[in-house]
């Protein structure tokens, strides 16, 4: 299923399900399509190709500020992407964890991920009111301009 930390529905429900049956699950984009590495801007453009690029732009403005309310969770002995591997895996019916790789780096990185500072149950506690509170992002609209007859 598709679950991170900023897209927890209808993964919420897969992993309640999962421990009603007592079976697990397999997630996928844990970096919700790398917003969750902290790498993006609003300056971001995405290339051609890129998959991305087709997503509104709400879905870049409201990510990145959502990303600055969890970057608590990034220390000098851990990365967002860690993190956020970590918090998909303290779930015990979370089997594995499917994320995106595009280098040696990222593999590097994703792979130590269980080496690195655990998350403490205040981490958890936030990033739990935060996605209550939808992150205290206001819904992006974009700006359009109009022109008035006279």
């Amino acid at each position: 299923v598709i679950h991170n930390l900023l897209e927890q529905q209808p993964g919420r429900d897969f992993i309640a399900s999962a421990k009603n049956n007592d079976t697990s699950i397999v997630v996928r984009v844990p970096h919700s399509s790398g917003m969750l590495e902290g790498k993006y801007t609003l300056e971001t453009v995405f290339d051609e190709n890129d998959h991305r690029r087709h997503r509104p732009k709400s879905w870049l403005v409201e990510g990145v500020q959502k990303v600055e309310q969890v970057r608590f969770l990034e220390r000098k002995d851990r990365t967002m992407g860690q993190a956020a591997i970590q918090w998909l895996l303290h779930e015990n019916v979370v089997a594995s964890v499917l994320p995106n790789i595009y280098n040696v780096e990222q593999i590097d990185e994703f792979a130590a991920s269980s080496d690195t500072a655990p998350l403490t149950d205040e981490e958890f506690r936030t990033v739990e009111d935060l996605w209550e509170d939808d992150f205290g992002v206001a819904p992006y609209v974009e700006e359009t301009s109009t022109v008035t007859a006279d």
